[in-house]
């Protein structure tokens, strides 16, 4: 049977009083519509409220809001009961609305769940929702922000009357584990009951019990928390397991950062580092081997000495903060790019002691880097192209595009965006000219370059044509972009077909060059890959 322990009930009227007559001429027109009531007062007392239930001349609105703590056999459950009753002015029938939350404990088996229904005196429409020992969002503490802001539109205490029924729902599971909080409580008494094997720092362990493989590792490890928990996520070495005894929470993103940064030797020196990673607050929002290439290579670009100045600094990251994580990242990511650019002398001074002097390091790199990342480019291709595919078709000049100033006099003229795509590696752009080759009346055409495996052939496609401000062609120039297509096809299809290529004069007067190949899948790639990086056309 059930048996409530704790209830609190709270409940506010509003009465929006409206006239009985309207002056027509006077009346606003609101999307096409004469308002038929003006109003004239609000009341918030129950007195009105009744007095004007069936009243067509008053909009009364009831809400009310629940408290409840109850058992019912094993189980004990925190519920909140919201509602609206509602009837609009002129109107004979009621709109009602309810809405429950709940957070249930079997206290026999462990289980929490956590979840709400919608319009549940509704048998047709109702909407459930529930989920069962999901601790990832803290289900207390959700559900308790959920009950404060309930209680908060009826009562100005809400924090003082959700906290004394949340102690009386607590103490109604558990009555020990004094000196933690009611979350921890929680998360406890369900280790326990389900025989989980855990150490003083279990709340660390909460946020990864939803993942399938710790699941399976607990399963194989008898529950044991630490076990499993490296099983599944590939730790290993007594030093790790130590720390993840004792470390208030565990930060995987920073560890699997470090440890492809510096390799499980260098962590496993230094158990303040090790215990600082972990316990790292920041997340590392960035994976070091997809989202920057090259940077699995890191070290190799590194001498010994210039190792220890990094791992110095990362360590100065994690313990007293002076750097964050996206300066040191950001660091990485240029030194990597420099080295690739060709710049062999380069290297790693700072130590992160001294925040100035990783700031003027930092700066000079960036300086360094724009002089390569800026510059002017020329794309190559076969010769037969240009003594082709610009012969002129009718009255229309075909004007290939491979050269900066190429890609700019058409970007200017057309009031388009093509500049970008001197840098896009299967892009081959066509100026189709009507009249003269200066003409300003004229086609910005794309054609993307892939690789056919079926039939072995390199092909090209029609992917854009635009006129002027990207506007869509008419019909007169749909006769002469078919024979285009024609041309630049069998240009493409042609046993001599070279790949294109570029060269990039950097404003610090470097020079770079890149060729371009097919990948697995038929997509041209360029072989220099820091070649195509942050594109700035003059």
């Amino acid at each position: 049977m059930k048996n409530t322990i704790y209830k609190k009930g709270m409940v506010k009227f509003k009465s929006w009083k409206f006239r009985d007559s309207s002056l027509i001429n006077k009346v606003p027109i609101f999307d096409g519509v004469h308002p038929i009531f003006n109003q004239e007062s609000v009341h918030s007392d129950e007195k009105t409220f009744v007095e004007n239930f069936a009243n067509p001349m008053y909009c009364v609105e009831k809400d009310h809001a629940y408290l409840i703590v109850e058992e019912n056999g094993e189980k004990i459950s925190f519920k909140t009961f919201s509602g609206v009753k509602i009837r609009r002015e002129g109107k004979s029938w009621f709109k009602v609305i309810k809405h429950m939350t709940f957070l249930t404990v079997n206290r026999r088996t462990g289980d929490v769940y956590f979840g709400n229904m919608s319009n549940y005196h509704m048998k047709r429409k109702v909407k459930k929702k529930i989920r069962r020992n999901f601790f990832l969002n803290d289900p207390l503490n959700s559900f308790l922000i959920s009950a404060k802001n309930l209680v908060s539109s009826f009562a100005n205490e809400s924090g003082d009357i959700v906290s004394d029924a949340a102690e009386i729902f607590i103490n109604s599971i558990t009555r020990t584990d004094f000196g933690l909080s009611r979350e921890q409580k929680l998360f406890k008494f369900y280790l326990d009951k389900k025989g989980f094997k855990y150490p003083n720092n279990f709340w660390a362990y909460k946020d990864f019990l939803h993942e399938k493989d710790f699941k399976k590792s607990l399963k194989k490890n008898s529950l044991r928390l630490v076990d499993s928990f490296m099983e599944s996520k590939g730790l290993s070495g007594k030093k790790v397991k130590k720390i993840l005894h004792v470390c208030k929470k565990i930060n995987m993103g920073c560890y699997e950062y470090a440890r492809n940064l510096f390799g499980i030797d260098w962590l496993n020196q230094d158990n303040d580092v090790l215990e600082n990673i972990f316990n790292y607050s920041n997340e590392f929002g960035v994976n070091l081997l997809t989202d920057l290439p090259g940077t699995e290579n890191f070290k190799e670009l590194l001498s010994n000495g210039e190792l220890k100045k990094v791992f110095k600094t990362f360590k100065n990251l994690i313990t007293l903060g002076d750097i964050n994580n996206y300066s040191f990242h950001d660091h990485v990511r240029m030194y990597v790019n420099l080295k690739q650019y060709g710049e062999t002398e380069l290297k790693w001074e700072t130590d992160g002691s001294d925040w100035n002097n990783f700031h003027l390091e930092h700066l000079n790199w960036t300086d360094k880097l724009e002089h390569y990342q800026r510059g002017t480019y020329i794309r190559t291709y076969p010769k037969y192209f240009f003594d082709e595919i610009q012969i002129p078709i009718n009255n229309y000049h075909p004007i290939i595009l491979f050269q900066s100033r190429d890609f700019n006099e058409e970007s200017q003229t057309q009031s388009n965006c093509v500049k970008g795509y001197i840098g896009k590696v299967s892009s081959f752009i066509v100026s189709l000219r009507k009249d003269s080759q200066d003409s300003d009346i004229r086609a910005t055409i794309e054609y993307r370059i892939v690789f056919l495996k079926n039939s072995g052939k390199v092909h090209a496609y029609r992917v854009q044509t635009r006129g002027k401000y990207n506007q869509t062609l008419d019909d007169t120039w749909h006769d002469i972009l078919l024979k285009l297509d024609q041309v630049v096809i069998s240009c493409f299809n042609r046993e001599n077909f070279e790949t294109v290529k570029l060269e990039k004069l950097c404003s610090n007067g470097t020079k770079l060059y890149s060729d371009s190949h097919f990948d697995e899948d038929g997509n041209l790639q360029w072989s220099f890959k820091p070649i195509q990086q942050n594109f700035y056309l003059w």
